[in-house]
Parts: C-alpha cells; structure tokens; sequence
C-alpha cells in the first residue's frame, strides 16, 4: 500500500481525505516498480478521481437485479444472478419465471449444457 491507499474494487484503490497532490504523486512514483519499464509496459490505464462525498456518488445499490432503478427485468437472465427476495417484476409483469418453449439464448452467451436449459433462466 502507498500512502493509505487501499484496494476499494478489483484493481481500483482508493485513499480517503488525501490532497490531490499527493494522488498525483503516488501515481507518478508506480514508475519506479521494479523491473525498470513494468508499469509502463503492462499499464491498460491509470486515473486519478476526486470524489468529494464517495458514498453520495456510489450508485451500486439502485443499479443492482432490485434496486430502485432496476425493478423489472428486460431480458432473461441466469438464475443464479437473481438473488432470492429481491423483489425483481419479470418480463410477463409477475415473478421471474423460467422462459416459455421457443427460449433462445441471448445473443452473444457463449453456448454450454447449461446455457441452453431454458430451466436455468428467468426472465
């Protein structure tokens, strides 16, 4: 860790009540991780955000399957994404259910045993 930084998400850190400076700083000094040209070479990318209230502006929770702003599903989904109670409206204006017998699966969902059980849907 550097200068308190801690991992918040996958590969985001994050340091609470730091200047931006410092930010700055810390992100420049990843230059010197050995060996000499790693970071630049194996970097997709590298930001810097200022958040003045995190919280305020993390909207995980209304953008998740039964949050306020995801309510109702709009395609079928895997079932074991739709986590139980979550208070989700399907697609025929009841509780998600299994899809009826002309299911296709959605375009671009790599092909398996089990992506192709219309019983491991809801939608």
């Amino acid at each position: 860790m550097l200068l308190g930084f801690h991992r918040h998400q996958y590969s985001d850190y994050r340091a609470d009540n730091i200047h931006g400076a410092n930010a700055w700083f810390t992100a420049i000094s990843l230059k010197l991780i050995d060996p000499p040209m790693k970071l630049e070479t194996t970097m997709q990318s590298l930001k810097i955000h200022h958040y003045s209230n995190l919280h305020l502006l993390d909207v995980t929770a209304f953008m998740t399957i039964g949050g306020p702003l995801s309510t109702h599903l709009r395609g079928p989904i895997p079932a074991s994404l739709l986590p139980g109670g979550a208070g989700v409206i399907g697609m025929n204006g009841g509780p998600p259910a299994p899809p009826g017998p002309n299911f296709q699966v959605p375009k671009n969902t790599k092909w398996s045993i089990h992506s192709s059980n219309r019983n491991n849907w809801r939608g």
